[in-house]
């Protein structure tokens, strides 16, 4: 997500197209197959996820709106797996272009050694043929097919589980709210000091959360999840690392635009698909004082719960003195970590 971009480019472009882009957002919300869909706002674009990857987005390009698709899956080394991709890849291409497209046709570009799909001007798109209502779903049911098939048989993986918790959270009427994934802290690029840099790398987590506090205001979370073993058997690169990084990021201080920046994503949610509604009156006043740093250890299976439990205990000393909370299993379950049995809660 980017500063600037978030206050000026979204707003223009949900001004510009309104009617499309609630369309689209209120399917996230009000149907059941679209539950586990969710967006979040990244500078003139409005990305859609599903299962921790993206569906499609759309895309703000000199006042014209237009949808980008998802990727193609890239080529696998595995002679079976590369088979299984590329069938894959070919029944998305059957299903976009089966969709009826007023003056336009999906079309490819090489981009990076790769074949994507060209973003479709949809700006004076609506028919009788097909309205936007339709487009927005026949486009959701073929990124979800894609990535059903994408990841059958692999549900335990960690983009799959953080996209669980993205779509369960994303009501703004919630009291926990996940307001993004895979947030990057953006930089000032004009001062690439060592420090900055340091910095650059504590402001990367998985999920960016609002917690309701008892005096009704919301604390800003921090989230990273873990869901291999690996990220807690090497400290360097796993969950310690992240954890030091973590706060020293926070510990440095949240800067103005950082704080703007969250605001506006929040005010921008409460707009898409609710104009008219009670929910546009609510107020989500934010306590960025004191944001907090969370732990999600979820690990599906029961194998790799036994295993990490043991990996976990070796890790106490060093875990019990950071100022981090975790979480075994779910979100919503606060355990300490020296209590952690071996199973889910």
């Amino acid at each position: 997500m980017s500063k600037k971009e978030i206050r000026n480019g979204l707003g223009e472009l949900y001004e510009k197209h309104t009617t499309v882009i609630d369309t689209f957002t209120k399917r996230t919300r009000d149907e059941k197959e679209y539950k586990d869909v969710y967006y979040c706002l990244r500078e003139n674009r409005i990305t859609f996820y599903y299962k921790g990857r993206e569906l499609l987005t759309l895309l703000n390009d000199n006042d014209q709106l237009k949808i980008k698709l998802r990727n193609l899956s890239a080529p696998s080394q595995n002679s079976q797996r590369k088979e299984e991709l590329e069938k894959i890849n070919a029944k998305y291409i059957e299903d976009v272009n089966s969709i009826e497209y007023k003056r336009i046709k999906p079309e490819f570009i090489l981009k990076n050694n790769k074949k994507e799909f060209q973003p479709l001007d949809i700006t004076n798109y609506s028919t009788k043929k097909l309205s936007y209502k339709s487009l927005s779903q026949k486009l959701f049911d073929a990124g979800k097919t894609f990535l059903d098939s994408y990841y059958k048989g692999k549900e335990d993986l960690e983009l799959p589980t953080q996209g669980k918790y993205c779509a369960k959270y994303k009501e703004l009427l919630n009291d926990f709210i996940v307001i993004d994934m895979e947030y990057v802290e953006p930089q000032d690029e004009s001062n690439e000091t060592e420090e900055n840099e340091k910095m650059a790398i504590g402001g990367r987590y998985d999920m960016l959360a609002l917690q309701k506090m008892k005096n009704n205001k919301y604390k800003l979370i921090f989230i990273e999840l873990k869901c291999n073993k690996s990220a807690i058997v090497n400290e360097k690169t796993g969950v310690i690392q992240h954890i030091e990084d973590m706060s020293a990021y926070v510990k440095n201080g949240l800067s103005d635009e950082f704080k703007n920046m969250v605001t506006n994503v929040v005010e921008k949610r409460k707009e898409y698909g609710r104009r008219g509604s009670k929910s546009d009156s609510d107020i989500i006043d934010i306590d960025f004082t004191n944001p907090e740093i969370w732990i999600l250890f979820d690990m599906q299976q029961k194998e790799k719960q036994v295993q990490t439990e043991e990996e976990i205990k070796k890790l106490l000393p060093k875990l019990q003195t950071s100022n981090a909370k975790f979480f075994w299993g779910d979100i919503e379950h606060n355990k300490k970590i020296e209590e952690i049995k071996g199973e889910q809660i």
